[in-house]
């Protein structure tokens, strides 16, 4: 009978297989079937290999459903969502003395490029809901920044308009802005911006064509 050395494995129970070939370990002396001992041998590395040819299918499986949902083109907006929440989140806390919220000069920003804009406007141009920006043109009259003006085509619409004291703030903005700007554009040449102002010029003249 052939007898084999296995210092590093227990010992088996004896194999109930009669006309199995024993193997007798020299620690136990207990037999060892062949067919137990080669499927022990053979069962683990196989599991192994099995378990991480799964791993890799499931990763590789992942990465292209991953692919697949999210797009070059997809990034670029998630960027561009980025770059503008930083930049807001950046000049908030630049102009912090003001106590300006950051929908109060929001507004502000929108009136100085367009005057007298209706608060159903606002609320649109700057996708929030018009109780909210009610709220903060509320605060804004009380600031002594704003003021409310009935439409003369419609009674029912107001109109926003700013008032000496948020003119007065202007340099302060604009000075803030100026500071935020040159550390946002570090390594770009004015070319540069010119060709990106071209490029989502381009993007938003697409934008205004999709159907509502």
């Amino acid at each position: 009978m052939p007898t084999l050395r296995l210092p590093a494995f227990p010992a088996y129970a004896a194999s109930r297989c009669p006309s199995a070939p024993k193997i007798r370990s020299a620690a136990s002396a207990i037999p060892i079937p062949v067919w137990r001992f080669t499927i022990y041998h053979l069962a683990i590395p196989l599991m192994g290999q099995l378990l991480s040819s799964m791993a890799s299918r499931s990763a590789s499986r992942d990465s292209a459903v991953s692919d697949s949902l999210v797009t070059q083109r997809d990034e670029i907006v998630f960027r561009m969502e980025e770059i503008t929440r930083t930049l807001r989140q950046a000049f908030e806390r630049r102009i912090q003395q003001t106590g300006l919220t950051r929908t109060q000069w929001r507004i502000l920003a929108y009136l100085l490029r367009s005057e007298g804009v209706s608060q159903s406007d606002l609320a649109r141009l700057l996708d929030l809901e018009r109780a909210t920006i009610g709220q903060a043109i509320d605060t804004l009259e009380e600031q002594g920044l704003v003021e409310r003006r009935p439409c003369p085509a419609d009674r029912r619409v107001w109109r926003v308009h700013l008032r000496e004291a948020a003119y007065d703030l202007v340099p302060l903005l604009r000075a803030e802005a100026d500071r935020l700007h040159e550390l946002t554009w570090v390594g770009l040449t004015e070319s540069d911006i010119a060709f990106l102002e071209l490029m989502l010029d381009r993007v938003a003249a697409n934008l205004s064509t999709i159907p509502g």
